[in-house]
């Protein structure tokens, strides 16, 4: 609790297609950079649950732009 969400392009594709102007979601996920991508990865279990309730809000948002269901 109490940590913000922050953003880091990385390296992925969003940073040549947010410099050609096209919004671009650069990384979604959870847990913390300092563990990733290593044998002793975890993240915290509230963290998870954000992030699903994340997923699923954009999700939403995407397939009803309008607000309508």
């Amino acid at each position: 609790a109490g940590r913000d969400p922050g953003v880091l392009l990385g390296v992925t594709d969003s940073c040549w297609l947010t410099e050609a102007g096209i919004p671009t979601l650069p990384a979604f996920g959870c847990g913390s950079l300092a563990v990733a991508h290593r044998p002793n990865e975890w993240i915290h279990a509230g963290d998870l649950t954000r992030a699903i309730d994340l997923t699923e809000a954009l999700v939403r948002r995407y397939c009803h732009p309008d607000g309508g269901m």
